[in-house]
């Protein structure tokens, strides 16, 4: 009876840690973007993915030229531009000063990790927060990015 006994808790405790294992893996394969305050923002209803586009005033000006294209696309598409919280103490000023007519959100606090080592990027993510794509802005190739995202738009529309 004592063996059983002693069997019985060594299966409970592996089923224990297995449960425990298995919930810390969940934990680290979530996407850094769920904490993201989606809800706060004014998103269409009917776009499956959202373009999150983080810059600066501060980066180069050939490099915010894609802003004129993304421009062009914030009625087909969720496009926010994520900037640090203190660039949006003057709001219509930083809009004057980059040509930016899309959402801005200003980040700071635990979402400061959110943003990327090269910036400006534009991150296409769905939204459960799964990263769709990363894309360096760079000067001149903001056509690049223009036709990239039109095709990528079309594609995920048409399935």
């Amino acid at each position: 009876m004592k063996n059983y006994i002693i069997i019985f808790l060594i299966v409970v405790i592996i089923l224990i840690s297995s449960f425990l294992f298995r919930q810390n893996q969940e934990y680290q394969n979530r996407s850094i973007f769920c904490e993201f305050p989606f809800k706060s923002l004014k998103l269409k209803k009917d776009s499956s993915f959202v373009l999150l586009f983080y810059f600066s005033k501060n980066n180069c000006i050939d490099c915010l030229r894609v802003t004129e294209q993304l421009n062009k696309l914030r009625d087909r598409m969720n496009i926010v531009g994520v900037v640090p919280v203190e660039e949006l103490e003057n709001e219509i000023g930083f809009r004057n000063e980059t040509g930016v007519k899309f959402s801005l959100i200003g980040v700071n606090g635990k979402l400061k990790r959110l943003i990327p080592n090269y910036s400006p990027s534009l991150i296409g993510i769905n939204k459960k927060g799964s990263i769709l794509f990363v894309i360096p802005s760079l000067p001149g190739d903001q056509f690049f990015i223009y036709e990239f995202l039109i095709k990528f738009y079309e594609g995920i529309v048409l399935q």
